[in-house]
């Protein structure tokens, strides 16, 4: 089957598509970093901590309702339409039950919450109103996701990238403008009630017609059934094993220290979520390769940019978390600078995960995400509830790295199988660029008598400029494509090349 002339895959609209959507990335996460910076100063932490507990639980409930309907829509650009319909009225429906069953569970919330939220009553009650304030969330995510989607399969990479930087915007103000009129934790509730919202009607605004005019397709009803329902169970699975984390250190450590994680989080969530809207671009550009070396070149291109991106995180974070959780949040937060670096170890892996999802899906293999999130689901309860307990956020942050390190040997195995590609390739140059600049930091942090403000950003400068040439001599064909992105010209590296 040919492919309709609007959706034919040229090097620079891939480039241009992945470009966007990290650019947008970037922006969205600065929005979002200030906010929660803001936040530190006028909210308290037990009143953060107890936002981030609540959350934590609506996203998991939430995944009830989420097929993953990106990965399926993605994966074949010609059902997208009709995907996008059915998984709209199946999410849609069942996030209806969940938000209702959470808002009349709530007096059960309150009275049984005392057996898993430490601290006085009011911060207990305090968590269930949250809980309940935030039952509309699942259904705004359900009907919102699938539309994002079908915008990306048409390849309108900036229209997604423009939504989710006013939707991060929006949120950011409504929250800020909130908390200082005195709303405290609900502050960040009407926040995200407004950048869903923003987020919902700009994608809606592209999708509404297409959509609402397919007929539901037994094709894509079927695919739902099939590649979504076992999408559902990973979600369910991954989702629980990546926000568990600090319901268990609020449960386990109180909320004081459930919001030292969330915080100490910041900043390598947000260097994850710039990979994962590069993940977004490379899964349809995935979709649309037939060849397993044209599929190798363009996740190997994609990974490479990954590390190539989270490498200063390590060689930064290590020697200097305490500067920088002191710089970033300002006084009261020092116990948030111990499980940093342990935590942006945390997202490297993490990125890898990412990747290779993307070809994990292109082959069909939604069994294999199930599987190996299972796996670190099981890894984080045995190790998170005992490290938590005797360690606080730095034994969670462990417990995570050792949940997502464990599938790891099958993943690099079946990936290199797959896409025909070597782990030193992908990996190796960042990985050596980054040794070298992470030693620089270690030598002259431990040789300096005083390290004094200055002399800490001569030495953090020292390493950006060891990384930087070092990555130009090691991976020179990136650095190319790279340049020749920013430059706007056509980069002389084609991906999907054969």
């Amino acid at each position: 089957m040919t492919r309709p002339p609007e959706l034919e895959l040229t090097r620079e609209r891939a480039i241009q598509g992945a470009s966007a959507l990290v650019l947008a990335a970037l922006l969205a996460k600065v929005a979002n970093l200030v906010s929660m910076l803001v936040m530190a100063r006028l909210l308290l932490r037990p009143e953060i901590g107890g936002f981030a507990v609540a959350l934590g639980l609506v996203v998991i409930l939430a995944k009830f309702s989420n097929f993953a309907a990106r990965r399926d829509i993605l994966r074949d650009p010609q059902l997208a339409t009709a995907k996008t319909k059915a998984y709209v009225l199946v999410q849609g429906g069942l996030s209806t039950l969940i938000g209702l069953a959470m808002i009349f569970g709530a007096d059960l919330a309150v009275r049984s919450s005392a057996a898993w939220i430490p601290g006085t009553h009011q911060d207990r009650h305090m968590v269930s109103i949250l809980l309940t304030s935030l039952a509309g969330l699942p259904l705004l995510e359900s009907i919102t996701l699938p539309a994002v989607a079908w915008v990306e399969s048409r390849l309108r990479f900036k229209l997604t990238a423009i939504a989710e930087v006013l939707s991060l915007f929006t949120q950011a103000g409504v929250a800020i403008i909130s908390a200082a009129q005195g709303n405290g934790p609900w502050a960040l509730v009407h926040g995200i009630y407004a950048g869903f919202t923003v987020r919902l009607l700009i994608v809606w605004s592209a999708a509404l017609g297409p959509v609402w005019k397919a007929p539901l397709d037994r094709n894509a009803l079927r695919s739902v059934y099939h590649f979504g329902s076992t999408m559902l169970a990973t979600m369910l699975v991954s989702t629980a094993a990546r926000n568990l984390p600090e319901v268990l250190v609020g449960t386990g450590a109180g909320l004081a220290a459930a919001g030292a994680f969330k915080y100490a989080y910041l900043l390598p969530h947000a260097a994850e979520q710039i990979i994962e809207q590069l993940g977004r671009a490379n899964l349809a550009v995935l979709g649309h390769q037939d060849r397993t070396q044209r599929q190798g070149r363009v996740f190997g291109m994609t990974t490479r940019f990954s590390f190539l991106v989270l490498m200063p995180g390590i060689f930064l974070g290590v020697p200097h978390a305490e500067f920088i959780t002191a710089a970033v949040l300002g006084p009261g937060w020092e116990s948030a600078a111990q499980p940093l670096p342990v935590l942006i170890l945390l997202v490297v892996v993490r990125a890898g995960f990412i990747h290779w999802h993307d070809v994990a899906t292109v082959h069909g293999r939604a069994d294999l995400l199930l599987k190996t999130s299972i796996v670190s689901l099981g890894a984080l309860l045995v190790f998170g509830i005992s490290l938590t307990q005797s360690f606080g956020a730095l034994g969670m942050a462990w417990a995570a790295l050792i949940a997502w390190c464990l599938p790891l040997p099958f993943v690099l195995r079946w990936t290199v199988r797959k896409t025909d590609t070597r782990i030193t390739d992908l990996v190796g140059p960042a990985v050596l660029a980054g040794a070298l600049a992470l030693l620089l930091g270690e030598f002259a942090v431990a040789s300096l008598p005083k390290v004094t403000v200055l002399t800490r950003l001569l030495v953090i400068l020292g390493q950006g400029l060891t990384y930087s040439i070092a990555i130009s001599r090691l991976d020179r064909e990136l650095v190319a494509l790279l340049w020749g992105t920013l430059r706007k010209n056509k980069p002389q590296v084609e991906i999907g090349s054969a």
